[in-house]
């Protein structure tokens, strides 16, 4: 599964299901994600992620959430 956040990869974590790939809003995982991830790609921000590093990884899953900029 790619994580197109790092609510989604605290999500994924919870129920048990590994990221191979991540996308973060400041390009940064938290720490206390980060020790508990032991091998994942970085693919860039949420906002551009790396399409052509996304698709060499072939998940099985895509996972984001939608962000609003509602006034």
């Amino acid at each position: 599964m790619i994580s197109l956040d790092d609510v989604t990869v605290a999500d994924a974590l919870t129920v048990g299901v590994p990221s191979i790939g991540v996308s973060l809003y400041n390009n940064h995982l938290p720490n206390y994600l980060a020790e508990k991830i032991d091998s994942v790609q970085f693919l860039g921000t949420s906002e551009q992620p790396n399409l052509e590093k996304m698709v060499r990884l072939n998940p099985d899953s895509i996972v984001g959430i939608e962000l609003s900029a509602e006034s």
